[in-house]
């Protein structure tokens, strides 16, 4: 794992379990925790790489009038959430083939009563897929918000 990717991470894991500073500016932890967000997944720009690390195709492109979503690859769909190991990667689909755009942590509603949260928020139930969901848009501006599910800056399906 390269040094930045390692360092990043021991800084954000220390903020999680100490908590920032009492004169950090709160919105610092979550910017930190999606910097390293990126830096953790920023190898699967390269979908085959994900695919080999054992995410697979959700064969569905999502959109909706409120935006696009695109494509998911899933892995290790449970009750722990792990701000550095998202259950989904979200692809846009292009002419030049699949960019990745986003995360999304995923938990079966069965698994948990109450909302999951992981970095500073708290997932939101999707009754209709039987899941709590939280998408966060760390390669694709999102006027709708950076955790919102659908993003209008993402194409829609072919």
């Amino acid at each position: 794992m390269p040094a930045l990717v390692v360092a990043t991470t021991i800084a954000v894991l220390g903020l999680a379990v100490v908590g920032p500073a009492a004169s950090a500016d709160p919105q610092d932890v979550p910017r930190a925790q999606l910097a390293a967000v990126r830096a953790a997944m920023a190898r699967y720009h390269d979908v085959d790489e994900a695919v080999a690390d054992g995410y697979e195709l959700l064969d569905v492109c999502f959109d909706s009038a409120a935006g696009g979503m695109g494509y998911h690859y899933l892995k290790g769909v449970d009750a722990s959430l792990d701000p550095l190991a998202p259950e989904a990667l979200v692809y846009e689909p292009s002419e030049h083939g699949l960019r990745l755009v986003g995360v999304e942590y995923i938990v079966p509603l069965g698994l948990s009563n109450s909302p999951p949260e992981v970095l500073d928020q708290s997932l939101h139930a999707n009754p209709g897929l039987g899941l709590w969901v939280l998408h966060a848009w760390i390669w694709q501006p999102n006027p709708a918000g950076m955790f919102a599910d659908f993003n209008p800056n993402v194409a829609d399906c072919p």
